[in-house]
């Protein structure tokens, strides 16, 4: 399979949108993403012949914080989110970016996994930070070194 890496920036904008939607769909108020929006920040889609996932973050010194990585349902577990997370973080290692920062809910413990198998620590926490069905979660706040992590993902 020829995947492709895309910037952020360059994604078709309609797939950024149906995949942000299709997480979060009980987001009822969930803005559309334009370009304008993405152009503020660093990231980077993964597409085969069809749009696969993306993550961007906010850059700023020498730190980055993840606003978004998600992966499509048909492409999650396979390691296409390990592709996206190396190739991203080996873009922000070549700016000098030295830390990663995210927020990730407290119940959802695939993608802590995945966090804390890529070297991240929990470093804080943002009570009730996300709104669900329901409710609201609160989240956990966690931080990676960019070069420890690079050095990680297989």
């Amino acid at each position: 399979m020829k995947l492709k890496f895309v910037n952020i920036n360059e994604a078709p904008i309609d797939e950024v949108n149906l995949l942000e939607e299709e997480t979060f769909q009980y987001k009822k108020t969930l803005s559309k993403i334009d370009s304008e929006f993405l152009l503020k920040f660093e990231g980077l889609s993964m597409i085969n012949q069809n749009y696969i996932g993306h993550i961007y973050a906010s850059v700023s010194s020498d730190q980055a914080d993840i606003i978004s990585f998600l992966i499509k349902k048909n492409f999650r577990r396979k390691g296409f989110g390990s592709i996206l997370f190396k190739k991203f973080l080996q873009k922000l290692c070549k700016k000098g970016i030295k830390s990663i920062f995210l927020e990730v809910s407290k119940q959802n413990k695939i993608a802590q996994n995945f966090y804390y198998k890529h070297k991240f620590q929990k470093v804080g926490l943002r009570p009730q930070y996300y709104k669900n069905k329901l409710s609201r979660e609160d989240g956990y706040i966690l931080k990676g070194l960019t070069q420890e992590i690079i050095n990680t993902v297989s």
